[in-house]
């Protein structure tokens, strides 16, 4: 990733959305931010879980192997709390991929 976790602004402004709140949270006071983010993040022994995030734009989650796991999204906006289980096991309602609540 060539931004390596910043937003990367020298994308066209389409693909940009501005963020309420979030030029307050940082140094250079820019709100913007990519429309769309993506995690690669797979569970070992050691960490087994993700820690609580928050996402500040649309996120997708996909499944990239070991064991199957649940993933909860909650979108304060909404209400709206989402759960799946990211697996291989796609007969038995595992996901891929999914887009975040």
């Amino acid at each position: 990733m060539s931004s390596q976790g910043q937003t990367d602004l020298g994308v066209s402004e389409r693909d940009l959305v501005e963020v309420p709140g979030r030029k307050d949270c940082r140094p250079d006071r820019d709100a913007r931010r990519n429309c769309l983010t993506s995690t690669q993040w797979v569970p070992t022994n050691d960490s087994p879980r993700l820690p609580l995030t928050i996402n500040r734009s649309d996120h997708v989650h996909c499944y990239q192997g070991g064991k199957p796991f649940e993933c909860t999204t909650y979108n304060p906006v909404t209400k709206e709390i989402q759960v799946q289980m990211l697996g291989p096991d796609l007969l038995n309602g595992h996901v891929l991929q999914f887009r975040g609540a």
